[in-house]
């Protein structure tokens, strides 16, 4: 292929492209579309963000349970770690 016939054959694709008629479309096009993206908003429904919420308090409140069931261990072996035990063997049997 030498320079000149891929000239030629570019030259024929850009003159047939410059035939093209650009697309006429009415003026409120934009208008319509804008219009229906503002109408189109998502939205979330109550009963799924009460659920959500629902959730969310169970989680807390369970978080909450074994918080204070863990603390509440840990001082029982604290107080007693601090009292003695006192057992009733004699000679050590």
């Amino acid at each position: 292929m030498n320079s000149s016939s891929s000239k030629d054959s570019m030259e024929m694709i850009l003159g047939q492209l410059e035939n093209i008629k650009r697309a006429e479309i009415s003026d409120r096009v934009y208008d319509r579309i804008v219009e229906r993206i503002s109408k189109t908003s998502e939205k979330i429904p109550v009963v799924w963000v009460r659920a959500a919420a629902a959730v969310f308090l169970c989680l807390l409140a369970i978080e909450i349970l074994s918080v204070n069931s863990l603390t509440k261990e840990k001082n029982k072996s604290e107080v007693a770690q601090l009292v003695p035990q006192s057992n009733n063997y004699l000679y050590n049997e």
